[in-house]
């Protein structure tokens, strides 16, 4: 069926998207952390 196809391509898609934005995220503020001590707030 075209509709269980597409269903499941778009369900891998929203997965393999969630999965790389949130291990960009996780990277890019411990990056952030272990290169610059996070400034205390004022």
């Amino acid at each position: 069926m075209v509709s269980i196809g597409g269903s499941l391509l778009v369900l891998a898609a929203l997965a393999v998207g969630a999965v790389a934005v949130v291990g960009a995220v996780v990277l890019a503020v411990f990056l952030a952390t272990r290169s610059r001590r996070p400034p205390d707030r004022n």
